[in-house]
């Protein structure tokens, strides 16, 4: 009796322990993914089986005819590492043991054709619903002129960078979802101010901004406003976009949670002594668009500038591009995605931070310096918050 009696408890423990697996916060330093895999029985065609889409869940069904799949298969990877689970009878799933960071989930089932996949978040001590993202979707605005309304010295390579930054950002990147490329005279004042606001009515927190610019800039002789130059300069100040205008726009029309900003002023250098000539009296010609950097992160923004302060941004005839742009964007393209954990910046994972894209161009820009002897150009970032050097900008 005494031998059946603990028999007995031994098989209740194991069921409680099965039963609870999974129960409470997870220990300190990793975290957990949960979801629902589930099939609506009301939908058409339910006893085809096959035929049928699966229905993920970050959250049990309140309402609907839902039955949950069984046996469905959880497949979580990030770096290298995969973690496999199955759902049960209810459909549901959860997979522990997890470090923070960001992973891809791929949920496949037997009967059914169709295949899931998405990225999920996960972070210390927490268990997180299918398809939870903190990063949201990108949305980026992409502007480029060469050739000004009025005799402004003309640049010969920042429509190709917009061009360039364009494509790869923007038509190769899983994470963009609205891309706008405005380029020569549609990049007016009134264009640029218009695509702000047009954007901003597909913006929901969460999501993350990018604004890239290349054309000329301005400084106001005190240094203390900064502005970029519109397609359609009239040769007076109010022509002019200022930081604090472009921080107005963000604030009454982006509700991203992450606003990204990347600058070129690139040219060849040659035209930098004389191209003050065209500016309102008391404006000075920018290239590093510092004062507009410090403004907008010091409201937790990033932001990117291809040269520091006083320096010349190069332009590459053999490369097509500014050799900042060139090598910012060259870093997130095919096939080998080289900005992906450069210089230890983060792991190999799929996703390229702002902090790895900038590390891996600020590397090969002072190559390309090292390169041609007398030339000096020194790409900055300005970190508005900390941690906002893990914000993703590219995957893949």
């Amino acid at each position: 009796m005494r031998t059946r009696n603990m028999a007995a408890f031994l098989l209740l423990a194991v069921v409680l322990s099965l039963v609870c697996a999974g129960c409470g916060p997870e220990p300190v330093g990793t975290g957990a993914i949960e979801g629902w895999v589930m099939r609506n029985v009301d939908a058409k065609g339910a006893s085809a089986g096959a035929k049928q889409p699966m229905i993920v869940m970050g959250a049990a069904p309140k309402v609907g005819s839902y039955v949950g799949l069984d046996g469905a298969r959880v497949l979580v990877e990030r770096s290298g590492r995969q973690y496999v689970g199955y759902t049960d009878t209810g459909g549901y799933f959860r997979i522990g043991g997890l470090r923070a960071g960001t992973y891809s989930v791929t949920i496949t089932h037997a009967r059914f054709l169709d295949s899931y996949r998405t990225w999920c978040d996960v972070r210390d001590g927490q268990t997180t619903g299918i398809g939870a993202r903190t990063l949201g979707s990108l949305h980026i605005l992409v502007i480029g002129i060469n050739n000004y309304t009025t005799p402004v010295n003309p640049l010969q390579y920042a429509t190709p960078d917009a061009e360039y930054f364009h494509q790869v950002l923007g038509q190769e990147n899983n994470l963009a979802k609205q891309v706008v490329l405005l380029t020569d005279e549609q990049a007016t004042r009134s264009g640029i101010e218009s695509a702000i606001r047009s954007m901003g009515e597909e913006i929901f927190p969460g999501d993350t901004f990018m604004m890239f610019y290349s054309g000329h800039g301005a400084q106001s002789s005190d240094g203390t406003t900064e502005y970029i130059v519109p397609q359609d300069y009239n040769g007076s100040s109010s022509s002019l976009i200022s930081d604090a205008q472009l921080n107005a726009l963000v604030d009454a029309y982006i509700y991203a949670d992450h606003c990204v900003f990347v600058f070129d002023s690139c040219h060849s250098g040659g035209m930098y002594r004389a191209a003050s000539a065209w500016l309102p009296k008391g404006f000075t010609r920018s290239t590093g668009f510092e004062v507009m950097a410090k403004n907008l992160s010091s409201r937790g923004f990033i932001v990117i500038t291809a040269c520091d302060k006083d320096e010349v941004s190069w332009e590459d005839s053999q490369l097509g591009h500014g050799v900042f742009t060139y090598q910012f964007v060259g870093g997130m393209r095919e096939p080998g995605y080289y900005a992906d954990g450069a210089f230890q910046v983060g792991p190999r994972d799929g996703e390229i931070s702002t902090e790895e894209a900038f590390r891996y161009a600020e590397y090969y820009v002072n190559d390309w310096m090292n390169k041609n002897p007398g030339k000096v150009q020194t790409p900055t970032i300005y970190r508005g918050l900390s941690g906002a050097e893990v914000w993703g900008m590219f995957r893949y």
